[in-house]
This record gives C-alpha cells, sequence and structure tokens, in this order.
C-alpha cells in the first residue's frame, strides 16, 4: 500500500465514517498540529507518516480500517497494560472446568452413605481425568508435560 492509498485509507476512516465525527480535531490535538494540516495529511498533500496513524487510530477509538494499517494480517492490537494472556483462562480453570469425575467426588464426599472404596475411586477417576487433561492443555500451548 503505497502513501496515497494509505491517507485515502485514512480520510475515508476519519471524515466519512460514522461514528468518527470530529477524528481530525482529535488528531490535530494529540499531534499538535493544526487542524488544516490534518486536513492536508488526510488529502494526500503531506506524507503519512506512523506517528499520524497511531493518532488517527486513538481518534477514531481504534478504527478497523485503520487498525489494519497497523497490525500485520493475523495480528491484533491491545491496549497498554492488557496482557492478553490475563484474558485466557488459568491452567487450573482449564483442567478443571470440566470434570464431571470432580462432581461425582464432592458427591461421594457428601453422601453419608458413600463407602470408603467409591471415594477412592471417584478420587482415582479425577486424577486419570486430570492427568489426560493436564497432557491435551500442555500440547495446546506447546510444552511438554
Amino acid at each position: 500500500m503505497n502513501a496515497e492509498e494509505i491517507a485515502a485509507e485514512l480520510k475515508a476512516a476519519c471524515i466519512y465514517r460514522e461514528g468518527n465525527s470530529g477524528a481530525p480535531q482529535r488528531i490535530a490535538d494529540i499531534l499538535g498540529l493544526s487542524r488544516r494540516t490534518v486536513y492536508d495529511v488526510l488529502d494526500g498533500r503531506i506524507r503519512v507518516s506512523l506517528a499520524f496513524i497511531k493518532a488517527a487510530f486513538q481518534a477514531t477509538g481504534g478504527d478497523p480500517a485503520i487498525t489494519r494499517l497497523l497490525a500485520p494480517e493475523g495480528w491484533q492490537l491491545v491496549r497498554s497494560g492488557i496482557n492478553p494472556d490475563d484474558c485466557k483462562p488459568t491452567l487450573a480453570e482449564e483442567l478443571l472446568g470440566d470434570l464431571p469425575a470432580l462432581a461425582a467426588y464432592h458427591k461421594a464426599l457428601a453422601d453419608p452413605g458413600s463407602s470408603r472404596g467409591e471415594v477412592l475411586r471417584a478420587k482415582q477417576r479425577i486424577e486419570a481425568e486430570i492427568e489426560k487433561d493436564l497432557a491435551r492443555v500442555c500440547a495446546d500451548r506447546g510444552w511438554s508435560p
């Protein structure tokens, strides 16, 4: 994509896209430029800089068209201070989230009529399921068990 195409994409996102009204003024405020200079960049009279693209991204609240200019295909931008790994389930949540054997074990523990052998077998089923799930999760994350 050349500079003129980038400027045209920015102009469409900043001026013509619904929801981005006032973006040129916000870009001017972010970069300390006059609004006229911002329009000159959007019209292609002044070459677009990376700082300008970043300011346009901020001014539009992360418009998808501008995001595509900043992030390579298949990648996504994340606000600073947010770790994408924090959004993933923890290892414990992933392993213990859906274990029918865990429910059976708690049921056996809570039932006064359960024999010691039933509780032990329920515990062994949990251990087997956790071991199987651990191997799956490790493989999914590229870890060796």
